[in-house]
């Protein structure tokens, strides 16, 4: 998945990376915490925070 790559080569990069999903995407809040959390553990990174349509995700690389 292109989405998945992306965070994973911004993150080998920073360390620490904000993302936004766009609004009509994902409806609800536990479709969009499960989304998170199917990113976070496809690129093996760790969800810090979520509010509304942003996420943040750490690494633990950098």
């Amino acid at each position: 998945d292109s989405v998945v790559s992306e965070l994973s080569d911004q993150l080998s990069k920073r360390g620490l990376v904000k993302a936004k999903a766009n609004r009509g995407m994902l409806n609800g809040s536990s479709e969009r915490t499960e989304a998170f959390t199917g990113l976070a553990d496809a690129t093996g990174s760790r969800l810090v925070h979520s509010r509304g349509n942003t996420a943040v995700f750490w690494s633990g690389r950098s």
